[in-house]
């Protein structure tokens, strides 16, 4: 991980405030073990990223559950998830993408590569 990532994971945490780490961290594996059976992804409601993720997925005709971060909680567990994402999957940005308890990544990058490419290379079908 690179000088910027670890800056950008130290801004997100920081802005996160104080929170309950056992609480989120739970929350986080909830979330995880819910997509053991599809595609989940955590997501900002207006998020360019997410809005393309969410059009690729339904262009598709792939089903998925949108865990909008904003409205859990009345997005008091938006700052705290994405730093717990930040530590356990090295991303902090949204769309955050997971299938069958796999970080995929985001809508371009990250994790096993991240949606869109997986798609054009048909790894993500492989994967359904």
């Amino acid at each position: 991980m690179g000088f910027f990532d670890d800056l950008k994971q130290k801004i997100v945490a920081s802005s996160a405030g104080e929170y309950d780490v056992p609480m989120v961290s739970s929350k986080l594996d909830e979330i995880v073990k819910s997509s053991s059976s599809g595609v989940v992804m955590m997501t900002f409601q207006s998020c360019p990223y997410c809005v393309k993720a969410r059009e690729v997925l339904d262009s598709n005709s792939i089903p998925y559950t949108d865990i909008v971060l904003e409205d859990l909680d009345s997005g008091a567990l938006k700052g705290p998830l994405r730093a717990e994402l930040g530590k356990r999957f090295k991303q902090t940005s949204v769309p955050a993408i997971f299938l069958k308890e796999e970080f995929i990544g985001g809508a371009n990058n990250g994790g096993k590569g991240g949606l869109i490419p997986l798609l054009a290379s048909g790894e993500f079908q492989k994967m359904l």
